[in-house]
């Protein structure tokens, strides 16, 4: 179920706290899951403790991420690179500080009696909204696969957005739906069900990008560099603990959020922890190459009106000690 299916909108909040100066406050940008766990390790590990700071995690709301960190209502959150792009085709305060996958898990979750290949998801209907980055990710995918003859593409759109998609699919309201293969598609093996899922990184290039990331506001950033490198130094620990122990990273996860399903979070761990890190085994660090081909990709197709540049969209300085 979309992201378990639990809205614990105060989990973690506290939000009346006033923040002191050794705290971050940090937004997930849903219900805890496995790509949260490096965080949640480094909490309960005392990684960030033994840096000298504190963190309070707080859980998603009505807002986006993005939204919120603007307006300084949290000070670092979870968001996309998708997302994060198209918001600064006017320029925004907001900047990616890091990536919490190396490994690309986005994709489409299908019902497989209707559809084998991408070329099939022509005509059919999606469980999310019709929007200029869906509609490019969809038709660009179709027109990727070798099955596809070049007819006119046509997607249906159900403009809604229900968090259990496995449901809506299943249900007949959708065809195929928005998803992760370590959270959705995982959860659909372990139910036996006939859903398919496509890695859309899989079929072309243009398709990579960083999903999730963290976002900083950059006014923060300016005034608390310290204080940032010392929280990613210790989120990264939490991650490659979590790549080497994803069963006692999935443990930590179930503690912080024992409402989920705990067969399908040991089995979602196992698939998530083998992307945290890159290929020289560390955490967070971002190409520039995947960044710009994807502006570029995002330019090309009129979906954003300027060509951003990097230095607009991230850094990995606070990575580096």
């Amino acid at each position: 179920m979309r992201y378990f299916m639990i809205l614990l909108i105060f989990l973690f909040c506290g939000c009346e706290k006033k923040q002191n100066n050794n705290e971050i406050t940090f937004l997930l940008d849903w219900t805890p899951n496995v790509h949260h766990s490096g965080l949640f390790v480094a909490k309960n590990l005392g990684f960030f403790k033994n840096e000298g700071i504190s963190v309070r995690i707080l859980s998603a709301g009505n807002e986006s991420t993005k939204e919120v960190i603007s307006r300084n209502g949290a000070n670092l959150g979870i968001s996309f690179q998708t997302s994060l792009t198209k918001s600064m085709d006017k320029k925004s305060n907001l900047i990616a500080i890091a990536t919490i996958l190396q490994k690309h898990y986005n994709g489409f979750l299908y019902n497989s009696k209707l559809i084998k290949t991408p070329a099939d998801l022509n005509h059919k209907i999606y469980g999310g909204y019709d929007t200029k980055i869906d509609n490019l990710i969809i038709k660009t995918l179709i027109k990727s696969d070798p099955n596809y003859k070049g007819e006119p593409i046509k997607l249906k759109f159900l403009n809604s957005y229900d968090m259990d998609l496995i449901t809506s699919i299943l249900k007949g309201d959708s065809d195929f739906a928005w998803g992760y293969e370590d959270v959705e598609g995982i959860e659909a093996k372990l139910r036996g069900l006939s859903l398919g899922f496509f890695n859309i990184s899989k079929y072309s290039k243009d398709l990579i990008y960083y999903d999730p990331i963290i976002i900083a506001n950059r006014d923060f950033l300016k005034k608390n560099k310290d204080l940032v490198k010392k929280f990613l130094k210790a989120l990264s620990k939490g991650y490659k603990f979590a790549a080497k122990n994803p069963n006692k990273a999935a443990k930590i996860l179930i503690k912080n959020s024992p409402l989920i399903n705990e067969k399908l979070i040991f089995a979602s761990q196992d698939l998530a922890s083998k992307g945290y890190l890159d290929e020289n085994g560390e955490w967070g660090f971002m190409k520039k190459e995947i960044w710009s081909n994807f502006t570029k990709f995002l330019y090309d197709n009129k979906v954003i009106n300027r060509l951003i540049s990097n230095d607009e969209l991230f850094s990995n300085e606070y990575l580096s000690d």
